[in-house]
């Protein structure tokens, strides 16, 4: 469930999640969250239906790594760090969807 609300000069959109939270975002126009409600609720039906498409955390972070890291001064420490848990995690391989809060919590202790 969704809902947009104007607040200030702005529309702030909310999409429920049911028990795992929820989810907000802030935009400029209505239109622009009407249109982030659609993708995060599409989203949830395809994966529901198991209809996402198969990515893993590998295929993430080295995205994550050629597009974002080099905006940011510490680019060369990142990537260090990136590379190493891609050599190191076996949680990398696995697909997005199947990773929980859990796996990262067991990971990071």
């Amino acid at each position: 469930m969704a809902s947009i609300v104007r607040r200030g000069g702005k529309w702030r959109a909310q999409v429920r999640l049911g028990k795992s939270g929820r989810r907000t975002a802030t935009f400029h126009t209505k239109a622009q969250a009407q249109a982030w409600v659609s993708t995060i609720e599409r989203e949830r039906t395809q994966l529901k239906l198991g209809e996402l498409p198969y990515h893993t955390l590998r295929e993430l972070l080295e995205r994550y790594a050629r597009e974002v890291s080099p905006r940011k001064r510490g680019v060369q420490f990142e990537r260090v760090r990136i590379r190493r848990f891609l050599a190191t995690e076996p949680l990398s391989d696995r697909p997005l969807a199947t990773i929980r809060a859990s796996d990262i919590a067991e990971w990071r202790d």
